[in-house]
C-alpha cells in the first residue's frame, strides 16, 4: 500500500495480534517489519505508529525503536502539526516504556 501509511500501522497491529501465535522464527520476520519502517511511519502518522507499538510491546524491542524517535528529540527539527504530534506521540511511547513495561 504505497502512500498509505494508516493503513500499514493498520496491517501491522492486526498482525501482531494474529502473529503472536506463530513459531518464533516466522514471528521475529515479521517484527522485523516494525523496525524496518518505523521511522518512516512515524513521520506520517505517528499516533497510529505509537498505538501499534504499544499494542505489541510483548513482540518488539523497545531499543530497536529508538531510530524513529530520534528525529522528534530536536526541539527545532521540525514543524508542523505531523511533526508536533509526534513529539507528543514519541514522549507518550517513552512514557509507556517507562512506567509499563519497567
Amino acid at each position: 500500500q504505497r502512500g498509505d501509511h494508516a493503513k500499514a500501522v493498520e496491517t501491522l497491529a492486526d498482525q501482531a495480534r494474529r502473529w503472536s501465535d506463530r513459531s518464533r522464527g516466522a514471528l521475529s520476520k515479521f517484527v522485523g517489519l516494525y523496525y524496518k519502517f518505523s521511522s518512516e511511519l512515524m513521520q506520517h502518522c505517528p499516533r497510529d505508529t505509537v498505538n501499534a507499538w504499544v499494542d505489541a510491546s510483548d513482540l518488539i524491542e523497545v531499543g530497536k525503536l529508538i531510530p524513529a524517535l530520534v528525529p522528534f528529540s530536536n526541539p527545532g527539527g521540525g514543524k508542523g502539526d505531523t511533526f508536533l504530534q509526534g513529539r507528543v506521540e514519541a514522549i507518550r511511547y517513552l512514557e509507556h516504556c517507562v512506567h509499563v513495561l519497567q
